[in-house]
């Protein structure tokens, strides 16, 4: 007999969004009428996680007020130092986190539930450790790398400033 894994969602919201030249932090933008983490946090409702934890930072107030109507926690990361840093941030919090982690961005508010699911079932049925969800861009110039071997595995991440 197999159980449910469970699930807790991390979701990065403390950065800045330079690259929009706007004041506003990134994932307080609109899209459809509401912010773009609004749409994040409804995808994620759907897979029942039994966490959903917010990363602020920049204009934490203002992300956690326009959050104060959804089952969420906050953990703070003082200094924007970087995707990896953030989640780092989460450490203390997940100390006692049993199942799987699943990591979204706060500014991609066209992602849909059944997207969500069906890597986390696909991520399941594989006993993976990692899986990481991609996409092809015709012009990928200003976004982070995604390197892949031979053997279809993931060999590296690249992007402006950072590589692993």
């Amino acid at each position: 007999m197999s159980f449910p894994q469970m699930l807790t969602v991390l979701i990065l919201a403390a950065g800045k969004g330079t690259r929009m030249k706007s004041n506003k932090a990134k994932v307080l933008h609109e899209v459809f009428y509401s912010p773009m983490i609004h749409h994040v946090v409804k995808a994620v409702l759907p897979l029942g996680p039994s966490r959903t934890i917010v990363i602020v930072g920049h204009q934490q107030d203002e992300v956690r007020n326009a959050l104060q109507d959804f089952p969420v926690e906050f953990v703070t990361q003082k200094k924007q130092l970087g995707t990896g840093h953030a989640v780092l941030m989460t450490e203390q919090a997940l100390s006692d986190t049993q199942g799987s982690v699943m990591i979204l961005c706060g500014d991609t508010p066209l992602i849909q539930p059944k997207t969500l699911q069906e890597m986390f079932d696909y991520h399941n049925a594989s006993s993976a450790t990692l899986t990481l969800m991609t996409t092809n861009l015709d012009d990928p110039t200003n976004y982070g790398r995604i390197l892949i071997d031979l053997d279809g595995r993931l060999s590296g991440i690249v992007g402006k400033g950072f590589s692993l």
